[in-house]
């Protein structure tokens, strides 16, 4: 696997685990009790897991598109990701609003995956194409 991979790897795991926990938590005053918190993440994880994946493998051909194509700095490259992955995160939550009408508890969870896929992108080490073995 290289460096690519992970980086996104680390990104969308962050926010498939860490957001619903967050979720869960802030919800917490709405749940019956621990097993419906446990239910209520493990169904998001697993839910958020297969809706993402279309938008995991668009960030890592764009991620590639962007290495390779341009010379962009680090922070430009970062600034772009963000603008894509936060498009790709509230793409799906925009359309989950737009069916079941205008919902606050939709905006608020797709506010706080895109929240924490942005941080994800800032805070882990952006690979660089240099060092890659390979390219």
């Amino acid at each position: 696997m290289n460096n690519r991979t992970e980086y996104v790897l680390k990104i969308w795991l962050t926010a498939l685990f860490l957001s619903p926990l967050i979720i869960s938590i802030v919800a917490w005053h709405h749940l019956d009790g621990v097993l419906s918190l446990f239910l209520m993440v493990f169904f998001m994880v697993v839910l958020g897991m297969v809706f993402s994946i279309p938008s995991v493998v668009l960030l890592l051909i764009i991620m590639a598109i962007i290495q390779q194509f341009t010379n962009w700095s680090v922070i430009g490259s970062r600034l772009v990701w963000t603008l894509v992955a936060a498009g790709l995160c509230i793409l799906p939550f925009m359309y989950l609003d737009h069916l079941i009408g205008s919902d606050m508890e939709v905006r608020s969870m797709g506010a706080c995956y895109t929240a924490i896929t942005i941080a994800g992108i800032w805070i882990y080490k952006f690979p660089r194409t240099d060092i890659e073995p390979g390219i």
